[in-house]
């Protein structure tokens, strides 16, 4: 029984894994809906390559993430 337990944690920890590498991009054209900066309805960018974001702020003040 131990086995089957220990076999079953193994796969499940290897499925988690894969699931946890899958990325996000959030390169685009975005909307701020709350404290904004800048005029009513300005957008904000965001560029992303790789774990780097480049942002412009409706305000248009640009910043690093």
């Amino acid at each position: 029984m131990k086995m089957v337990l220990s076999a079953i944690s193994m796969m499940a920890s290897l499925i988690a894994t894969d699931a946890s590498a899958q990325g996000v991009n959030l390169t685009g054209r975005w909307q701020c809906v709350a404290l904004c900066l800048g005029p009513p309805g300005s957008p904000a960018f965001i560029t992303q390559n790789g774990w780097q974001l480049n942002m412009v702020s409706e305000a248009g003040v640009p910043s690093r993430a």
